[in-house]
């Protein structure tokens, strides 16, 4: 019997080529959408997940209060590991690491001259015990108790040594000064994992490694806990202590400090504390939204399917009629149809996984994902598979198999037609297009909101504006450099500077007293006198810090340390921007005056409102040597700028980077989520589409003599249009109030991130709607007029 109906059942497949080939398209390309996200989802959930007892990893993080406002930090003080860990019981090891990428690159010296590299950190002894890498060579074993040890990756290793077994025992020079040894090689960190470093050297080389230190906050905190561990009692033991070493003088302060306890598994979706890292951040809600996207890709497949099916029933009811009458019960001919759902679908499943695997390529590169098309071919993987063949079967199966099933053999040996206004199909178009438009209308919104960020006016000139790292060991040199390329009018205005100004990041307090409890919390800019005009940065009351101002900053008297404010931290300190000038406040302990008034520009994401800012002088710590370029060819002045770089610091790469290309990297997982919900807008498009045409295409056939008797009674081409159309455009009429309904809360959602967004206009939804119905009619008047063109005599003879 079983055998029998897949015999059957391929048949039926082959002889309705027209409805499979439709079938098949809609559902391989549904499934094949459905496969990338969710692979997508799986990397990005699966995010520290292959480090060994990732359940019971927890980063210390920092709930600081200076006063009313809190902010949230990922790092810790140097000193907090090695104080409260004894008094964690359930502690089975602790470990901090310095992620050195957070301030500045290293230069990388391995015998064939510098190279510069960014994913550096320094760790103490414990580190292999939290995160148990393996180790391809050397020994694991106190690697970094020496202070002079150094641990690369598998591929730096094979960069700098060709062999990981070559590298051991070799040293490598760091910043032009320290030499470390190499004492082991460990796998490459996994593309989905929050710690991406290529080297970590011994914590113990660090000033703060050797004493630890309250002072600053720049230490990620990690913590291996016992399986049976209560993370929230630990949290309590570590602020108990804190309490009771520094209770009294905090609160005097009027500072609040509490740590937190995150599972490794969730500092990936942290996307309110500043992580300092070179991974960035994932907000949650994306990923719902996909997993949302995915569902509704499978749903659009399945619901093509579905109507194609129900739509022939007219053409099988003879076939079904006469089975029962030679004795088919009703589960024997649920059996055929299901079977032949099921085959279909295997056949789907299987030609998507193949046309992923000859796409996967251009996928990533298209998408800019990480996605391992190995995990489908894993035991959790195959299951996955299995899963949603069996889904994709009961969903497009079950309803056909039912409905068809239950059709009377009178009506259908009578040749009676079914009810083809089927309420149900109907709705499974109203969702079609329901998704398609909303994908769509997505699709725009996303964009408006890129184009904005990309238009937005930061406050200050980022256009031709080249950040280039230094070192604070280099000054003398770069000093030389900034007054030669200045000479040969190379750049209009060159200054130093603590970061770049799309990323100014480092935090201080300011109040009004020394003693003050209301204490506010500011970011500090660090730079030149050339600064303000370097960046193009709008003074609106009193003047801009000189040169002369330098030495007043480095030897300040009470009240002699000139510094600017912007707009905002004039307003947190309760001044008008006239009224600001010359006023003294306290500014990280020190007492400043304010020798200007600065417009508020945008230092950081636009996610972020812009806070208080203080611009001080102190040029012999800057990590950034930013040049506004003159003229209009760009490579030459690169050309030229290297040049004059080689011959005054040759023992340092030129690598620069633009402050506009900067900026773009805060909506990198934006522009992602664009070209995610641009490529599968069209995708639901194309499958809705063949759904539209399918179905007018059956009901042309089923109408085509009235079709034929109208046009010989003089109908023209609009008349049969309208004809066959009516009952669509009331569908598509529906579709699209959901999904303006569905369009206003994508974008409450979506531009509820970003604290400066685009004012979405009427123009986006009546572009993204009639970009659907435009397409939807050209399908249906591509298929009217094939009918239209035909001639009537040899309809009506058929």
């Amino acid at each position: 019997m079983f055998k029998n109906h897949i015999k059957v059942s391929i048949r039926g497949l082959i002889k309705k080529r027209q409805q499979t080939t439709v079938n098949f398209i809609g559902l391989i390309t549904s499934i094949v959408s459905f496969l990338i996200i969710s692979l997508f989802i799986y990397h990005e959930l699966s995010f520290n997940s292959n480090f060994s007892g990732y359940e019971n990893i927890y980063r210390i993080n920092q709930d600081f209060s200076p006063g009313e406002e809190k902010l949230f930090w990922a790092t810790t003080p140097s000193a907090l590991l090695p104080n409260v860990q004894a008094s964690i019981k359930d502690l089975e090891n602790g470990t901090i690491v310095f992620d050195i990428s957070q301030f500045s690159t290293l230069l990388i010296d391995g015998g064939q001259g510098n190279q510069e590299e960014k994913r550096f950190a320094f760790a103490d002894t414990s580190f292999f015990k939290v995160f148990d890498l393996e180790f391809i060579a050397g020994a694991q074993e106190k690697v970094l108790a020496d202070p002079d040890n150094l641990v690369l990756t598998e591929s730096t290793a094979k960069k700098y040594f060709e062999t990981p077994q070559k590298a051991i025992g070799k040293t490598l020079k760091i910043n032009n000064s320290k030499e470390f040894k190499v004492a082991g090689v460990i796998e490459d960190f996994p593309s989905n994992s929050t710690l991406n470093f290529d080297f970590i050297g011994s914590f113990l080389s660090q000033p703060h490694g050797k004493d630890p230190s309250w002072s600053n906050s720049n230490y990620h905190t990690y913590l291996k806990l016992n399986k049976d561990a209560d993370p929230g009692a630990t949290e309590n033991s570590i602020n108990k202590w804190i309490a009771d070493q520094f209770g009294e003088d905090l609160k005097s302060s009027g500072t609040s400090i509490y740590f937190t306890l995150a599972n490794l598994r969730d500092i990936h979706f942290d996307t309110t504390r500043e992580m300092y890292g070179t991974v960035p951040t994932l907000d949650i809600r994306y990923l719902k939204l996909l997993a949302f996207v995915a569902v509704l890709m499978i749903l659009v497949g399945c619901a093509n399917f579905i109507n194609l099916s129900t739509a022939e029933s007219t053409e099988r009811s003879k076939e079904i009629g006469l089975r029962k009458i030679v004795g088919s019960s009703r589960f024997q001919l649920f059996s055929q149809y299901f079977i032949e759902s099921m085959i279909l679908t295997g056949l789907c499943i299987f030609l998507a996984l193949v046309v992923i695997q000859l796409i996967s390529g251009v996928l990533e590169d298209f998408l800019g994902l990480n996605l391992d098309f190995t995990t489908i071919y894993t035991l959790q993987g195959i299951l996955f598979i299995l899963v949603l063949f069996f889904s994709v079967s009961f969903l497009a199966g079950f309803y056909p198999a039912v409905f068809l099933s239950g059709i009377r053999p009178l009506k259908n040996i009578s040749l009676q037609k079914t009810n083809t206004k089927s309420y149900f199909r109907k709705g499974l178009v109203v969702f079609q297009f329901f998704v398609s438009i909303s994908l769509v209308l997505s699709t725009f919104i996303v964009e408006s909101q890129l184009s904005f960020l990309q238009e937005a006016n930061l406050g200050f000139d980022r256009e031709q504006l080249v950040v280039l790292p230094i070192n604070y060991k280099i000054q003398e040199q770069v000093n030389s450099f900034g007054s030669e390329i200045k000479r040969k009018d190379l750049v209009a205005s060159v200054s130093k500077a603590s970061n770049s100004p799309v990323h100014v990041k480092s935090q201080y307090t300011m109040s009004l007293t020394p003693e003050s409890s209301q204490s506010i919390p500011v970011t500090g800019y660090l730079g030149d006198h050339e600064l303000i005009k370097t960046l193009g940065i709008v003074l609106l009351s009193g003047q801009g810090l000189h040169e002369s101002d330098l030495k007043r900053s480095q030897t300040p008297e009470d009240g002699e340390f000139p510094v600017l404010i912007n707009q905002k931290a004039a307003e947190a300190l309760g001044w008008s921007e006239d009224a600001a000038l010359n006023k003294r406040f306290y500014f990280d302990g020190s007492l400043v005056y304010v020798k200007g008034v600065m417009e508020d520009f945008n230092f950081n994401s636009l996610h972020k409102e812009v806070g208080p800012l203080v611009i001080y002088l102190e040029p012999d710590y800057s990590t950034v040597l930013l040049l506004r370029l003159s003229g209009s060819s760009v490579s030459e002045n690169l050309s030229a700028l290297k040049l004059a770089w080689n011959e005054l610091i040759p023992d340092r790469p030129f690598s620069y980077e633009f402050a506009d290309q900067q900026y773009q990297l805060f909506y990198s997982t934006e522009e992602k989520l664009s070209k995610i919900f641009s490529l599968f807008s069209l995708v639901s498009l194309v499958v809705s589409g063949l759904g539209l045409l399918g179905l007018v295409s059956y009901f042309a056939n089923q109408k085509s003599k009235e079709i034929s008797v109208r046009r010989v009674l003089g109908a023209g081409f609009l008349d049969i249009l309208k004809f066959l159309t009516r009952d669509f455009v009331i569908l598509l009429v529906v579709s699209t109030g959901l999904a303006i309904l569905f369009g206003n809360w994508f974008s409450k959602v979506w531009l509820g991130s970003f604290a400066y967004h685009v004012d979405l206009s009427f123009l986006i939804y009546a572009f993204a709607v009639l970009s659907v119905l435009g397409i939807s009619l050209l399908i249906v008047s591509f298929r009217t007029w094939k009918i239209f063109v035909t001639n009537p005599v040899e309809t009506l003879q058929k």
